[in-house]
C-alpha cells in the first residue's frame, strides 16, 4: 500500500469510530509501519479501539469489500 493511499485509510477508519489513545502511527525505515506509545501505559488502560462495523472477517468474500483482486 502506498503511504498515501495507507494515511487515508487510516484516516477514514479513525472518522469511523477508530479511536487510538497515547499512539500514534510510525513509520521508520528500520522498524516499518505500526504503533508507538507517545506517554507511559497504565496497566488496564484502554489503548485502541475498533468497531465492529470496521471489522473484515474471514467470511466476507473481496466482492462484499467492494473489491475485485484478493485481499
Amino acid at each position: 500500500m502506498s503511504g498515501s493511499l495507507y494515511d487515508n485509510a487510516f484516516r477514514w477508519a479513525m472518522g469511523h469510530g477508530l479511536i487510538l489513545s497515547g499512539l500514534r502511527l510510525s513509520d521508520t525505515a528500520d522498524a516499518g509501519r505500526g504503533l508507538v506509545a507517545m506517554r507511559d501505559i497504565n496497566a488496564g488502560e484502554l489503548l485502541l479501539s475498533i468497531p465492529h462495523t470496521l471489522l473484515i472477517q474471514g467470511s466476507q468474500s473481496v466482492a462484499d469489500l467492494g473489491g475485485t483482486n484478493a485481499l
